[in-house]
């Protein structure tokens, strides 16, 4: 059994938890600003201090969580004034307040301000809905200087932005996940949590279709290790025989979204279901399901659809400075970046590689041709591939400083290549 823990670096933490905010990160949709908002060229001249302007913006229904105004039209007018002041009101120039914003001395700081989006949700009523649109009057209180606003046109647009209905139900699945303690990372596209969780017993199978690939019994193989490190459970895996209740099935579907990578899990009363469009995703899904199994057993009853965001997954590894390159070591890090659907590595090295042409490059205990076709190979079961990156626009004094090279340096200077 493979150790479980495994120590993630900084970088590729950080890397993680961006994937996984990108993935919960709200779709938006822009709503244009509507009559009697100025539209049109140019700006409305010189207004007071104290002066208001009517803008009006589209409120869709249901209200949506967010509510977020652009005013970055908003602007000081020399931008010479000594205090600048925004204030915003709804349903008339006398009307509540609903937003008052910091005295600032600076009129480009000002205009940088009022340009950073504002969200006014706990403002909507739901009678802005029933009319479709809700009137927000913009004033300025300045000194030394007037102000402005530049008119609504598509070069230069004034609105708001708002979640579409799509994101407001991820986002509420993902609180339901989050209450229910389930955790994938990276976060799935589509999930919809429901009541109830299966049990895992020892009489569950991983059931694999007639005749499986090496790749499928490979993803097979690397799920039952997992549910064993985690629960202890030890599943048998059987090919071509009908799945019964609490089996684990894995299947392809071509028409599922993400092309080869993509798949669709299903866990409920009758057990769990992959249904993947390729070789990856098959072992894409067999790792969010890995994830999803506690250390009781239990799997909680989902619909996951997922695909990847990019094509391209990686992280870059430096192994230059002296590092050795343990090949068990690196093994440990293919399956830690398997395990969340990366699919590259980029390994930068300067003298880090011994070329059989050039014998005498490459330090002690580097990478060889040998130990490069072995963790390629071993990465390639983990759908990932290794991409060497040797550094030859600079830092290539650890090559170029070799008398059997000097003929590659630029004017003489073994840190760089000549070009």
């Amino acid at each position: 059994m493979r150790p479980r823990s495994f120590y993630v670096p900084f970088a590729l933490a950080c890397f993680l938890a961006g994937l996984t905010a990108g993935a919960l990160a709200q779709d938006e949709e822009f709503l244009a600003a509507i009559d009697p908002s100025p539209t049109g060229d140019g700006h409305l001249g010189l207004l007071e201090s104290g002066a208001t302007v009517q803008l009006r913006f589209p409120v869709p229904r249901p209200l949506p969580p967010q509510y977020w105004l652009e005013l970055g039209n908003v602007v000081a007018y020399t931008g010479r004034g000594t205090s600048y002041r925004l204030f915003l009101r709804r349903d008339a120039g006398d009307g509540p307040v609903i937003y008052e914003g910091p005295v600032v001395a600076n009129g480009d700081q000002w205009n940088a301000s009022n340009a950073q989006p504002l969200d006014i949700a706990r403002s909507l009523r739901a009678e802005d809905a029933d009319r479709g649109y809700m009137d927000v009057y913009v004033s300025a209180v300045v000194e030394g200087d007037g102000w402005t606003v530049y008119r609504h046109n598509p070069g230069r647009p004034i609105g708001v932005r708002v979640p579409t209905p799509e994101s407001v139900e991820a986002a509420r699945q993902a609180q339901m996940a989050a209450e229910r303690g389930i955790a994938v990372i990276p976060w799935p596209q589509k999930i919809t949590v429901a009541a109830g969780e299966i049990k895992l017993t020892a009489r569950a199978r991983i059931v694999l279709p007639a005749r499986a690939t090496a790749a499928a019994r490979f993803a097979a193989a690397d799920l039952a290790e997992q549910i064993a490190e985690t629960c202890g459970l030890r599943l048998v895996i059987r090919e071509g025989v009908s799945a019964a209740r609490g089996d684990i099935r894995l299947g392809y579907d071509k028409s599922v979204r993400g092309g080869e990578e993509g798949y669709r899990l299903v866990v409920d009363g009758q057990g769990a279901r992959i249904l993947a469009g390729g070789e990856a995703g098959l072992f894409y899904a067999a790792q969010t399901l890995a994830q999803l199994v506690t250390r009781q057993g239990t799997v909680p009853h989902v619909t996951i659809e997922d695909w990847p965001a990019y094509p391209l997954r990686g992280l870059q590894y430096d192994v230059a400075r002296g590092q050795t390159v343990n090949v068990e070591w690196w093994k440990r890090v293919i399956r830690a970046l398997a395990r969340y659907k990366l699919n590259a590595i980029m390994i930068y090295g300067e003298d880090d590689y011994r070329f059989r042409a050039y014998p005498f490059l490459g330090r002690e205990g580097t990478f060889t041709p040998e130990k490069a076709a072995e963790l390629s190979a071993y990465a390639r079961a983990y759908h990932l591939q290794l991409i060497p990156q040797f550094e030859a626009l600079g830092h290539a004094a650890a090559v170029l400083g070799h008398e059997e090279l000097k003929h590659l340096r630029e004017a003489g200077d073994p840190w760089v290549f000549c070009t």
